[in-house]
């Protein structure tokens, strides 16, 4: 596959056709907030406009016949982790823009821990017997914006619309 010049439309990086997904939605350095409601944790991203509810109600995975761009998440918190086991994703995605990509037999354990007020760190072990020989981890380190300083404070950044084209990031 020529990824500079693609012949079919799954020759083109996902996200330059606005399609996006996890790992790599997390280890670009987007704008993002996070909402903790009741039964769930919500990713609102700016990229892409995209959102990502993360179950904490010790609800069962969906069934093996449903994939989704996103996979299945069902999160726990071990203390000021959030891990998040991800499973059912699509494989239509790639992990980079090079073309490196897993097969719907992909799974993902996700660790999002608070290490203070203003830093995270994101981290991901992926297993995939299917393409890779043993599981491998990324992780990244995320700043994050500070909370109002009083209530009814506006936050001095937002998620604003994102707009996305098929193409644009070609």
């Amino acid at each position: 596959v020529d990824l500079e010049h693609p012949t079919k439309p799954w020759h083109i990086d996902t996200q330059g056709r606005c399609l996006n997904t996890v790992p790599r939605l997390m280890h670009y350095l987007t704008p993002y907030q996070v909402h903790q409601i009741a039964g769930s944790v919500v990713f609102q991203y700016e990229l892409e406009h995209l959102t990502r509810v993360i179950p904490v109600d010790g609800s069962p995975h969906i069934g093996p016949a449903i994939t989704l761009w996103m996979g299945d998440a069902r999160g726990h918190w071990d203390g000021n982790t959030l891990v998040v086991d991800t499973t059912n994703l699509n494989a239509h995605a790639r992990l980079s823009s090079s073309g490196d990509f897993y097969s719907p037999n992909a799974h993902l354990t996700e660790r999002i821990t608070y290490v203070d007020a203003t830093n995270m760190t994101y981290e991901a072990t992926i297993e995939d017997p299917t393409v890779f020989t043993r599981p491998w981890t990324i992780r990244v380190a995320h700043k994050l914006d500070p909370a109002p300083l009083k209530p009814g404070r506006e936050l001095d950044t937002e998620i604003v619309e994102y707009m996305c084209h098929e193409g644009e990031s070609e």
